[in-house]
């Protein structure tokens, strides 16, 4: 960790637009690691059956939200660390559009609207860089 910390800093310091990409790619290998675990869970058969089914109890919801967030610790802690300002909520969009999920997948987990998370979407938008925000969501339009 220490490593990492001072490669950051020099990179940071002779060369920012290195770091950038350096920042990147971490993100994205801990995004496809953490995406490598979920898909071994318990809670990757929960969200296709939610899928499948279009039902998703409040108390399953809650328990998924609280397995995605153990399944992507590293990926949030690192995503916080780029962006301080990132809320729980925005950690849990990031985490959904990261594994592609559908929209009624998202508004089962979240217990919102549609349009309330066209609007999360717009405004964690707003609050990521564009190169954090498309290395998050990939090359993928959403619809919600």
């Amino acid at each position: 960790m220490l490593l990492h910390n001072i490669k950051l800093l020099l990179l940071g310091i002779f060369m920012p637009q290195a770091k950038m990409r350096y920042e990147l790619t971490l993100l994205e290998r801990r995004k496809s690691i953490c995406i490598k675990k979920y898909k071994r869970s318990k809670t990757y058969k929960m969200m296709q059956k939610a899928e499948r089914d279009q039902v998703l109890s409040a108390a399953d919801a809650k328990l998924a939200r609280e397995k995605l967030f153990r399944c992507f610790k590293k990926f949030t802690t690192l995503l916080k660390e780029q962006c301080p300002s990132l809320t729980e909520d925005d950690m849990l969009l990031c985490i959904c559009m990261a594994l592609k999920l559908s929209k009624n997948v998202v508004t089962l987990l979240t217990r919102t609207s549609s349009s309330t998370l066209r609007t999360r979407r717009y405004r964690l938008r707003k609050k990521l860089s564009f190169y954090l925000y498309k290395q998050i969501a990939g090359n993928i339009q959403y619809p919600f």
